[in-house]
This record gives structure tokens, sequence and C-alpha cells, in this order.
């Protein structure tokens, strides 16, 4: 064979050789399946938590209209809670998504903005401690609307990663999203909502701590999710 024919099949011979070994390495990456036994553990975990703690009540409701389209979740928890100590109940709530993309429409300042027509005043880094767990999070303050001396709601909220840490804001959900080893394991959201804004900044510290901790075991579940999975 001449060097003429050789150049004419050297080059789709390369390129073969490339696209099997781009075939072969994603034979190799994690897919869905992979994570169905975490999923499945904080799904377990979810169905058994308590109604009744320290005081509070929690009363399970329907997720919003439309939620679970966007979200796709596998778990969604809602709950009105509610403590003599305070005036309104408040609203908690806790989501766990197998892509952690789906998170993003649910994101406070994507959210509230876009469905409420809130106007976000702040967010403030927070750290709270639920038990053993150290949980940093964002507090949000917002207005019901742009006129003088509009109603103010609060928003306390924490992003959970499968591999035991959070984060603060929905960056760390981009990059978990965009990991494909570690994509089919998803993300987790939990809030707090608070209507009434004369609840001091104690108070409402109190009330999160105090759901976090009663929920502790899936906070743990949704940080479960270990390097073999």
């Amino acid at each position: 064979m001449n060097t003429a024919h050789l150049k004419l099949y050297l080059a789709p011979l390369c390129t073969l050789v490339l696209i099997g070994a781009v075939f072969g390495h994603s034979l190799t990456l994690p897919g869905p399946e992979d994570a169905q036994a975490y999923h499945q553990r904080v799904s377990a975990v979810a169905e058994d938590l308590p109604l009744s703690f320290d005081g509070w009540t929690a009363e399970p409701l329907p997720m919003q209209p439309g939620s679970m389209e966007l979200l796709k979740p596998n778990v969604a928890l809602r709950m009105r809670v509610s403590h003599p100590d305070y005036d309104q109940p408040m609203e908690f709530l806790i989501v766990q998504c197998r892509d952690a993309r789906d998170l993003a429409g649910h994101y406070p300042p994507n959210c509230y903005p876009q469905v409420n027509g809130y106007i976000q005043l702040d967010a403030e880094p927070r750290n709270w401690h639920a038990g053993d767990i150290d949980v940093p999070g964002t507090e949000y303050r917002f207005a019901v609307n742009d006129l003088p001396a509009a109603p103010e709601r609060y928003v306390l909220h924490v992003m959970l990663l499968p591999d035991g840490t959070f984060a603060r804001d929905i960056d760390a959900i981009y990059k978990a999203g965009a990991d494909y080893l570690r994509r089919h394991h998803g993300a987790a959201q939990c809030q707090l909502f608070i209507r009434d804004a004369s609840v001091t900044r104690a108070e409402r510290d109190r009330a999160f701590i105090a759901v976090l901790t009663a929920y502790a075991d899936l906070i743990r579940a949704i940080g479960s999710a270990s390097a073999e999975e």
C-alpha cells in the first residue's frame, strides 16, 4: 500500500478508534439505576417523620399546583407547623429531586418573585445548629409588592447535597447537576416560610431549628450517598 492509500484510510480509522473510546468511556459512567438504592433510602425515611415534636404540630399539606411537574421530586413534603408560642402557623417545605437542576425553579430568588410577585429585600447568610448538624443557609426577606409599607415575609432556606454538605445558593446545585459522576443523586432543599413579619429573628431561628432537628434523620439520609453508589 502506497503512502497515498495509507493516508486515505488513516483518517477514518482514527475517527472510528476515537468513537469507540468515547463509547467505551460512556459505558463506565453511572446511570440513574446506580442511584436507585440511595433514592429509595431517602424516600423510606421521609415516610416516617413525626407530626408532633417539642411542642410543635405539623400538618401535611398538598404541594402547590404545578410544583410536582416542575420539580419531579423523589420526596416532596409540605407542612403547616404551629406552636402555642406563635400567633400564626408557618410553612415548612422539604424537596429532594433526582436531578439537581430541577430545583432551580424552586430557588427562593427565582420562585417567589416569579410565582408570587414578591420583591426581594434581603438575602442574609445564616448558620443554624440543629442537634449535632451545622446547617449553613440563607434567610431571605421579601415584600409582597412594591408599595410603601408593603407586608413582609421571611424564608429561611437551605440546600442539601447528597454528599452530606450544604449550600447557601444555587451555584452548588448547578455544579452538582453538571457532575456526570454524581448528577443522578440529585439534591434537596428545605425552607421555612414565615408570613408573620413581627416574629423576631430569635423566634424565627428557634422555629427553624426545631423543625430541622425533628427531621434530622431525613437530612442525614439525603446526605448519605456514598462514593460507590
